[in-house]
């Protein structure tokens, strides 16, 4: 595509402008006559700001020149890289963005990151308050420690666990949940289904439990006022692991340490992280060999995922 050769080498973002093709994407410094010659002969006006190898922004309109009004954001004039633009297409504000990656953390770049944020965010509420039609779009890259973001969560959940045998249990479950952060301005409700299977042995004088769990995890839209968000996520989630306990004795009350491991995949679409590794030690009241009786536990998991994800989390729990 000629577009494609002349400016947008990366990704693009469509973006309709009262029945215009209004495009946003990210470009690279370069003979600037010959590209807008290229656009104008599609049928496109264009305007950029690149660096060369580096970043850089376009927007691009058809049958329309696009008027530009603020290149690069305010609040740090020693900023020099080509990441914001902004025009008005067709009485349409458009502003399109290449978000820092961050990369390494910590480290300068996240650290910049998180101040070019604050700058867009501070542009972002400028724009609102103008009370212009206008479009934000752009290539936003993330890494997941969102250092000093909050985000707000919360989850429902129901599962019923069902005795075949005093050896074997399967658990469907069902859950609902919503997620967002006003700081990284976005937000999410997910509705989960799953069945666990757990089956029970003994060992000599240890406890061994193999754990099987599918599920189907989608994300569904989340509206509030005039705004509405769908991150479109499905995944089909597989957790197998195993677990082996040992009785003991503690203050006088019989109890059992347990160790296991875990391991979790994501299929579909693809996560940061689309598989975890799991190591858990946790000691409770003895719950015997079998999974019909009820038993309290407390204890911590240790996890490792791909591209170096790691976590500690803290468990208790009562089983009935």
């Amino acid at each position: 595509r000629a577009e494609a050769n002349a400016v947008v080498t990366r990704r693009r973002i469509r973006r309709r402008a009262r029945g215009h093709n209004v495009r946003g994407g990210v470009a690279r410094a370069g003979n600037g006559g010959q590209r807008a010659e290229v656009c104008e002969r599609v049928g496109y006006g264009a305007i950029w700001h690149g660096q060369k190898s580096f970043n850089g922004v376009a927007i691009l309109a058809r049958d329309a020149q696009p008027v530009e009004t603020q290149r690069g954001l305010a609040g740090d004039p020693e900023d020099e890289q080509s990441r914001y633009l902004e025009a008005d297409v067709h009485g349409v504000r458009v502003a399109t963005i290449y978000l820092p990656n961050g990369n390494p953390l910590p480290g300068p770049k996240f650290d910049y990151k998180l101040r070019w944020m604050k700058r867009l965010r501070a542009r972002a509420a400028e724009l609102m308050h103008a009370e212009i039609p206008a479009v934000l779009a752009g290539l936003n890259s993330q890494v997941t420690n969102t250092a000093g973001a909050k985000t707000f969560g919360a989850n429902l959940g129901v599962s019923y666990r069902l005795p075949i045998t005093d050896a074997w249990a399967l658990t469907p479950g069902l859950g609902y949940g919503i997620t967002g952060s006003i700081d990284l301005g976005s937000a999410a409700a997910m509705m989960a289904a799953s069945l666990t299977s757990q089956y029970s042995m003994k060992l000599g004088g240890y406890d061994v439990s193999i754990g099987n769990m599918a599920g189907l995890y989608q994300s569904s839209k989340l509206s509030g006022g005039s705004y509405s968000f769908d991150p479109g996520i499905r995944n089909t989630v597989f957790r197998n692991g195993v677990m082996a306990s040992f009785p003991a004795t503690l203050m006088g009350r019989s109890v059992a340490y347990e160790t296991s491991y875990i391991h979790t995949l994501y299929t579909g679409t693809s996560l940061y992280s689309n598989q975890y590794h799991e190591i858990g030690l946790t000691v409770g009241t003895n719950k015997g060999g079998g999974v019909a009786s009820s038993y309290l536990r407390a204890g911590i998991t240790l996890l490792q995922g791909e591209k170096d994800v790691k976590g500690v989390r803290f468990n208790l729990g009562y089983w009935f």
